[in-house]
């Protein structure tokens, strides 16, 4: 599922397709051949229809929002990929492959959420707008190791205050923030993220003030929560 979903049918409208921890019996690289698929459910990849779907991050944002596979790809003989006649695959086929498609639905998108997921500075800069929100981590981190993983491959060169500067070609300089002290936070599993336009004046060499935005990204971790009345 890495740039295509890929899944086979039998004769009696079986779908075969490695979704979840099944995809842990092979290689990464092979869990979207048919060959695996195959080999997985004891088959011959040639005694069934196989086909190939696009996919992408695209794909799991519109099935989570309440398309099906259908309303995405209502051809399914558009994506045959071999194995068994086309000819032999009817409309009634179709219909029944299509059925339990939409049984796995939520399998598919779990599976797609996992392999197409945003590194961690990706979802922290987003489209570079601002923006306020908390991200759950998909483990809980050591302080150092946050902020080693979310700056990691930004040049030290360009430090600048308490963060980092970003090259760009948008609208705005922006940088990121170090916003938390190391000392005071164990295992980090939440973080809220504050990205917002900053506006403020420099002094060119004529002494004439020059108005500037940056979008700055604030990243707050997130050691408890207190409900309304409570005392920390």
């Amino acid at each position: 599922m890495c740039k295509f979903f890929s899944f086979a049918v039998t004769r009696e409208g079986k779908v075969l397709t490695l979704l979840g921890e099944d995809r842990k019996k092979v290689s990464e690289e092979s869990a979207d051949s048919h060959s695996a698929i195959a080999e997985v459910f004891g088959i011959s990849e040639d005694e069934t229809w196989k086909f190939e779907l696009p996919f992408n991050r695209e794909t799991v944002t519109r099935l989570k929002k309440g398309e099906s596979l259908r309303d995405i790809f209502s051809e399914l003989r558009d994506y045959y990929d071999g194995g068994l006649n086309i000819k032999e695959f009817d409309e009634e086929m179709e219909r029944k492959v299509f059925r339990k498609l939409s049984r796995m639905k939520k399998k598919i998108i779990e599976t797609g959420e996992e392999l197409f997921k945003l590194p961690l500075i990706e979802q922290i800069i987003g489209n570079l707008e601002p923006a306020q929100f908390v991200i759950e981590l998909s483990k809980a981190r050591a302080p150092q190791e946050l902020f080693n993983e979310i700056t990691g491959n930004l040049s030290p060169a360009g430090r600048r205050r308490t963060g980092f500067i970003f090259d760009h070609k948008g609208k705005y300089d922006y940088s990121l923030l170090n916003c938390f002290d190391f000392e005071e936070f164990g295992n980090i599993s939440k973080i809220f993220v504050h990205r917002f336009v900053h506006e403020f004046a420099t002094i060119n060499e004529q002494g004439e003030p020059i108005k500037q935005t940056e979008l700055r990204v604030y990243v707050y971790p997130i050691a408890y929560t207190l409900k309304e009345g409570e005392e920390a």
